[in-house]
């Protein structure tokens, strides 16, 4: 319980990519973010997952994220700093926060922060 609201008080600290008016939550367990796809309808809700890199290739800008209860798919294609995507590794621990999306074959998550 503790390292949870450790790890939501750090993320809403670096809330200063979503707009002032706008509030992100903390992290959120992949499952959760997967089980609300069938519901979305048009919308692309702001989210944040926290969890390890399980596929990361050097010049792709996207790669696989899995926390304990699932994995989904990460497009950082709009991360500006192309050194922090080409450095990302399997078995390293992020947070990636940006909208989630329905994508073309299965759900994805289009990235606006990295950490």
């Amino acid at each position: 319980m503790l390292l949870f609201r450790l790890l939501t008080a750090a993320c809403v600290s670096t809330a200063s990519v979503a707009a002032a008016d706008e509030s992100v939550p903390g992290p959120t367990d992949v499952a959760s973010v997967l089980s609300r796809m069938h519901s979305l309808g048009s919308e692309r809700p702001e989210i944040c997952i926290r969890g390890v890199v399980t596929l990361a290739v050097a010049d792709r800008v996207d790669f696989a994220v899995q926390d304990a209860t699932g994995g989904i798919w990460v497009t950082a294609a709009d991360i500006a700093d192309a050194s922090l995507r080409s450095a990302l590794k399997c078995g390293h621990e992020v947070e990636v926060r940006g909208l989630l999306d329905r994508g073309g074959f299965a759900p994805l998550l289009v990235a606006r922060d990295l950490r």
